[in-house]
């Protein structure tokens, strides 16, 4: 029986753990945009509308199909991390989001709701 009771216990805290974790990465994360097929989805977060149209145009002659960039704070500083697109386009990307502040895009707009 105290067997048991110690299994239930650390499967307990490892599913307190693992929401914990899930929930820290989440609160790091600015906003979340996908690239796919050429068109651009803002996911989640908000955005100023100018860094948002700033993302556009850098990503408007971008000939990768599927992409995702996730603005996150690292030291309380704006990063963009990129998947799927060149070195030159993630550091493209990069540098429009180190222009702004983390309080300029936590004051942006939110990504306008899903069409069903």
């Amino acid at each position: 029986m105290p067997l048991m009771a110690t299994s239930v216990g650390v499967l307990l805290l490892l599913a307190f753990g693992t929401i914990l974790v899930l929930a820290l990465g989440r609160h790091a994360e600015l906003a979340r945009l996908r690239l796919r097929g050429g068109r651009i989805e803002f996911v989640r977060g908000r955005l100023p509308p100018k860094l948002l149209h700033d993302l556009r145009d850098q990503l408007a002659n971008c000939s990768a199909p599927d992409a995702e960039i996730r603005i996150m704070l690292d030291q309380g500083r704006p990063r963009a991390t990129v998947k799927g697109l060149s070195e030159g386009h993630a550091q493209q990307i990069r540098n429009v989001v180190g222009m702004y502040q983390a309080a300029q895009i936590r004051a942006g707009k939110p990504p306008p709701p899903r069409r069903p």
